[in-house]
């Protein structure tokens, strides 16, 4: 009986052992932070979606309920903010006030946390990273206290717990400062991966822990990344004798994903635009892809467009299925003279956030007015 409890005991400590050891790929110690890229338009987690709406900051939960958290400073023409959501806790900027914020998703406890920001680079952990005007960058707790970290006139971004520079990267966990030695070119910044090209024109991918990889070569341009691995960048793709602009996606697995032609955009835009009857068309004469956002299913390619023998001009919205490369029907055409003129898109949680301009001219005065818009998109 004694040697049966004694075996019984033995087995519970090990399984007690068992159950304390770190899982691989969990984090091992209690320093590990989260690292928050802010965002312009609109931000999601489990608990919900931040957007602005209009010119205002609303918070959309994950059952559907609407908050709205900031509204718009009449004496402040067309507000821009950036914010990320720790939680249920939402970081907020507005550049023109230069004020910095946390509210709680809800629209409840509101706190200052520091006047004289000039830009929000993101969260780690608890803290905010920010960077001040002639001044340097520092990191602001939930009290806003502020600790200076770099005494720099110098631009940094934050990734993996890093403020990566032109010349050296500032290592948050250890306050610690290394020379950066690798060229970087056109760097875009995703929540769980970055993107970079270097020297000889290699696409390198970076995790958050710091490994890197390069997925493909010869790459001209960097579109967009998600807050997976996904990346749309585009490259020559010589047919014959021709090199064709073609833009291409790696899966999270590192698969190569061909997804058309910059031309093959550019045709399908002259086709539905000349079925169009919003348009005095005479023509297309300027037909230029200004920025690419990854969706679900698809990838988005915002079209600028404008006619040969007319004043008439706009956007357009084409989807671009991730998979097969297949160019669906246009999301949204918009004529700059009667509806608005887009700047900027982003794509969160089901939906495609633009910022719309509105011109407003008269024969005294021109201004212009810019809301913030979203469409349901796959």
């Amino acid at each position: 009986m004694k040697k049966l409890i004694s075996i019984l005991l033995t087995i519970v400590t090990l399984l007690s052992a068992l159950a304390v050891m770190p899982s691989a790929g969990a984090e091992t110690s209690s320093s590990e932070k989260t690292t928050y890229i802010p965002k312009k338009l609109a931000y999601s987690n489990k608990y919900g979606t931040v957007y602005v709406d209009g010119e205002d900051l609303v918070a959309e939960s994950a059952k559907g309920e609407k908050v709205t958290l900031e509204k718009s400073n009449p004496s402040v023409e067309n507000p821009i903010l950036y914010f990320y959501m720790r939680g249920k806790k939402v970081i907020y900027h507005e550049i023109f006030s230069d004020e910095l914020y946390s509210i709680d998703i809800d629209g409840k406890n509101r706190k200052k946390l520091g006047t004289g920001i000039n830009e929000l680079l993101g969260g780690y952990g608890d803290d905010v990273i920010v960077w001040i005007d002639e001044d340097g960058i520092y990191k602001i707790n939930s009290n806003g206290k502020k600790t200076k970290l770099l005494d720099t006139y110098k631009r940094y971004e934050l990734f993996g717990g890093k403020l990566i520079g032109d010349s050296s990267v500032y290592d948050l966990k250890t306050s610690t400062v290394k020379t950066n030695t690798v060229k970087m070119n056109g760097f875009v910044i995703g929540q769980n991966h970055m993107y970079y090209k270097n020297g000889k024109n290699d696409l390198i991918q970076v995790d958050k822990n710091g490994a890197k990889k390069a997925v493909a070569r010869n790459v001209k341009l960097i579109c967009a990344v998600n807050n997976g691995a996904t990346v749309v960048y585009y490259k020559p793709h010589k047919v014959g004798n021709k090199k064709y602009r073609t833009f291409y996606r790696k899966t999270k697995g590192l698969k190569t994903v061909k997804l058309c032609r910059a031309k093959d955009i550019k045709n399908k835009v002259k086709s539905i635009l000349a079925k169009s009857k919003k348009y005095d068309n005479c023509g297309v004469t300027k037909c230029d892809i200004e920025e690419v956002v990854i969706g679900r299913e698809n990838a988005y390619f915002l079209v600028d467009f404008s006619f040969s023998q007319s004043y008439d001009g706009g956007e357009i919205i084409l989807p671009v299925n991730l998979n097969t490369g297949k160019i669906g029907d246009t999301v949204k055409v918009m004529n700059d003279k009667t509806d608005c003129s887009i700047d900027h898109m982003r794509y969160e949680n089901g939906y495609i956030y633009y910022e719309a301009y509105i011109d407003n001219e008269t024969d005294d005065s021109y201004s212009w007015k810019c809301d913030v818009r979203r469409k349901k998109a796959s």
